[in-house]
């Protein structure tokens, strides 16, 4: 009978885990691809995107959305772990750069990663962590892209203890991004994942807005891999300015049905990690609220959300709506409309087919 059970719970577990994987992973794609519609644009009504999305559910929108630097780098950290089975810094740059160089084209690089991508190039990806923290005068960059490509991360590393979470979510992002607020936004982004699937696996079907975002800030305050200097001004004004962002968030959802104006003036829309890994958590916790937006599908009403507030809203929307999806979950059955994210969003979505491969991959290998 025991044996019966625990079989039973871990049927259960893998269960919640597959359409968890797919909420993530699926939803972060059609945050990128949509987002980038209106990316860089100014503010819109919800009713926007609201109707693009019904058209698009309807068939009568059809053409094919391009996806974005953010997903790009995403598919690059899954497929470099895969092929070396691990983190291996050297041969992530040379993802990251080949990805640039072969196909960087219309994907909203900065020209700051052209000029990081050819100095690693040059070195032939020796060392590469050294490129990124010369950046910016020394600084590094502050960015969001950190914290948009260590999602599907987060999921490869579910199982990892905290420390060694930790350690694989800072390296893959400083990479990139060596900035107390980008490493601190990736570092968030990435523990949010890990909340929602710990909610998931309990069975919660509710979600306390204030608990939520205590438990980010608590984990970031406690953070062991000892890259990060808590007691240095600059890493301490960095955690600062988050804590401060996010009773910007609280504010915002005390005040229930926030207008766009007030979002923007509180959260703003650049694509800085202090304003737009906020933003996301916001936009994801928001969408558990059926009110203005005609769907019931959690990642649908989170993308609305934030292609209505304009500015950065490709990787915005894609870090909400990832939290979004793997909260909701994707079922196997996409054809069907009551679906979370139906097919006809996602067969409209560039690369749709390879972030389904690798979905199937990172549920083949949570389950071993």
């Amino acid at each position: 009978m025991q044996k019966a059970e625990t079989y039973a719970a871990t049927q259960d577990i893998a269960m919640k885990f597959d359409d968890f994987c797919r909420g993530v992973m699926f939803g972060s794609l059609i945050g990128d691809c949509y987002g980038h519609l209106l990316d860089g644009r100014p503010p819109v009504s919800i009713s926007v995107p609201s109707k693009y999305m019904e058209d698009t559910l309807a068939g009568k929108l059809r053409s094919e959305l391009n996806y974005t630097n953010g997903t790009q780098m995403s598919l690059g950290v899954l497929r470099s772990l895969r092929v070396q089975r691990g983190l291996a810094p050297e041969a992530l740059a040379r993802e990251f750069a080949e990805d640039y160089f072969n196909d960087g084209r219309n994907r909203r690089y900065d020209n700051s990663d052209a000029i990081l991508f050819r100095a690693m190039q040059n070195a032939n990806f020796e060392n590469p962590y050294r490129f990124a923290a010369h950046m910016f005068h020394g600084a590094g960059s502050f960015r969001n892209g950190g914290a948009m490509k260590v999602v599907p991360l987060a999921v490869y590393a579910l199982k990892l203890d905290d420390l060694e979470f930790e350690k694989l979510v800072v390296n893959v992002t400083r990479i990139t991004h060596t900035h107390p607020e980008a490493i601190y936004g990736a570092l968030l982004q990435a523990f949010a994942v890990r909340q929602v699937w710990d909610m998931v696996c309990c069975g919660h079907s509710g979600l306390f807005a204030e608990i939520f975002l205590n438990n980010l800030l608590d984990r970031l305050a406690n953070v062991q891999y000892r890259f990060i200097c808590p007691r240095s001004s600059q890493w301490r004004e960095a955690f600062n300015e988050y804590a401060e962002r996010f009773q910007r968030v609280r504010f915002l959802l005390d005040a229930y049905d926030s207008p766009v104006n007030t979002v923007i003036r509180q959260l703003g829309t650049s694509p800085r990690a202090i304003e737009s890994v906020p933003r996301a958590l916001y936009a994801f916790i928001r969408s558990l609220w059926i009110c203005e937006v005609p769907f019931n599908s959690m990642p649908l009403r989170a993308l609305a959300h934030v292609m209505s507030w304009g500015g950065d809203t490709a990787r915005t929307a894609s870090m909400a709506c990832a939290l979004s999806g793997g909260f909701q979950g994707v079922g196997p059955n996409l054809a069907n409309n009551r679906c979370t994210i139906p097919d006809r969003m996602l067969h409209r979505c560039e690369g749709f087919g390879i972030v389904k491969e690798y979905t199937d991959w990172l549920i083949s290998r949570f389950e071993r």
